[in-house]
């Protein structure tokens, strides 16, 4: 079948649970070919952008919490507390109306995230596998952090917030509800049914499709689909974009086996990822060697074990300094 023999309004009639058990039979049949998928998931994402569904918003819900602040239940609370004396200000319900309303205005604002997220965090050289309420599986490189919201994650779009790098295996739900990663405010990955890395550091952020498809939005209203296979970076710095095709995917989610490939890799670049990874930061005394090109494979649990190996490869010394400094000698050093 092509796409044109399943028209786009019994896709439509599909996505809103209004299909005939013919025309779901029909459509099984048609997704069972990648071209027929694809037509699928840009049917499905024009569909929901012609169906607004409601966001909810931080600031109505903060809004709303500080409404409770401002009308806390005093009366209830009073009873169950035995009055024990006056004070210089007034009664008792005064004291304690001031002293409730200051600690959860503080609260609100001092532990705000806390109170809106719950948030996985990684430390360096670690890394952990979540499950979410939907029975998607994320799974978080090192040095990275989580935000998945507390309230309303599954009522009308799935959205969480990824600083650092993870790899994302999304349920697709029967009621088609989108699954949104952002990074920052000028970048989010849309998901329809899928599985992919997203990396957002310091310099970049990039995708890497293994499975299925995402809509990248990035760069003030600029957007593209991606297929299996293709990698989409954006630097941070310049908002240079580039999509290209890479050969082996799934050696950019290596790294959950403590597993690491360069490709003619700057130094420089590895550098930074030893950063990244295992919170090491490298001084290199000269950009020759910063542009020195790597090429390989390395298992690394420990910094220690990608040190050794570079140190062997590059015919260098790396020193260890204070602050997880490591300062780099172009020749051996030699204890007299």
């Amino acid at each position: 079948m092509d796409s044109n023999q399943v028209p786009k309004s019994i896709l439509f009639a599909f996505f809103e649970g209004k299909a005939t058990a013919m025309q779901r039979k029909m459509i099984e049949e048609w997704l069972e070919t990648p071209a027929s998928r694809e037509y699928f998931y840009q049917c499905l994402d024009e569909w929901e952008g012609q169906h607004p569904q409601y966001i909810l918003s931080e600031e109505h819900v903060h809004q709303a919490f500080n409404q409770i602040l401002d009308n806390p239940p005093f009366e209830r609370l009073e009873s169950a507390i035995k009055p024990v004396h006056k004070t210089i200000f007034g009664s008792k319900q005064w004291l304690i109306a001031a002293s409730l309303t200051l600690m959860m205005l503080t609260m609100s604002w001092v532990f705000r995230k806390t109170i809106f997220f719950k948030t996985y965090h990684t430390d360096f050289a670690q890394t952990q596998t979540l499950t979410l309420q939907d029975g998607s599986t994320v799974t978080l490189n090192a040095n990275s952090s989580l935000w998945v919201p507390r309230f309303e994650f599954y009522k009308d779009q799935r959205e969480v917030w990824l600083e650092g790098e993870a790899e994302f295996k999304v349920t697709h739900t029967h009621d088609h509800k989108r699954f949104v990663v952002k990074t920052d405010s000028d970048f989010a990955i849309e998901v329809l049914g899928t599985e992919f890395v997203v990396q957002t550091r310091k310099k970049q952020n990039s995708v890497v499709l293994n499975h299925g498809k995402v809509k990248v939005n990035y760069a003030l209203g600029k957007a593209l689909y991606m297929k299996p296979g293709e990698l989409f970076v954006v630097n941070k710095q310049s908002g240079k974009a580039e999509l290209k095709q890479v050969a082996k995917p799934h050696q950019y989610s290596a790294w959950k086996q403590h597993e690491f490939y360069f490709d003619n890799t700057p130094f420089v670049e590895v550098a930074e990822l030893i950063h990244d990874q295992f919170g090491l930061k490298m001084s290199i005394p000269d950009s020759a060697l910063a542009q020195r090109k790597i090429t390989g494979y390395f298992k690394a649990k420990r910094a220690e074990d990608m040190l050794s190996a570079l140190q062997m490869l590059l015919e260098v010394r790396f020193e260890r300094k204070e602050n997880n400094v490591i300062e780099i000698h172009t020749r051996p050093i030699i204890n007299l």
